[in-house]
């Protein structure tokens, strides 16, 4: 989640929780606990977004790990996006 997404949804809660104050009916007041934990769980799924870089070894035939000319382990990389 990028930092002006999370920023609206701290202000978006901060107005909810104002219009708290301001509410009588329970059921309005439910209808905005419902709104506020919704966006709470959105955020959270964003933010809990991994990118990972991740590495996979060459290896030879007989087993042994291949190696470039400087003697380091040959790698392909690549991307892996998860979800806790």
């Amino acid at each position: 989640m990028s930092p002006k997404d999370l920023d609206s949804a701290t202000q978006e809660l901060r107005s909810l929780q104002n219009h708290l104050d301001s509410l009588d009916s329970l059921d309005d007041i439910l209808v905005a606990y419902e709104k506020m934990f919704s966006l709470i769980h959105e955020s959270l799924d964003q933010i809990l977004l991994k990118d990972q870089q991740c590495y996979i070894l060459s290896v030879q035939s007989n087993g042994t790990i291949l190696k470039d000319t400087l003697d380091q382990p040959v790698l392909q990389t690549f991307a892996m996006t998860t979800k806790p």
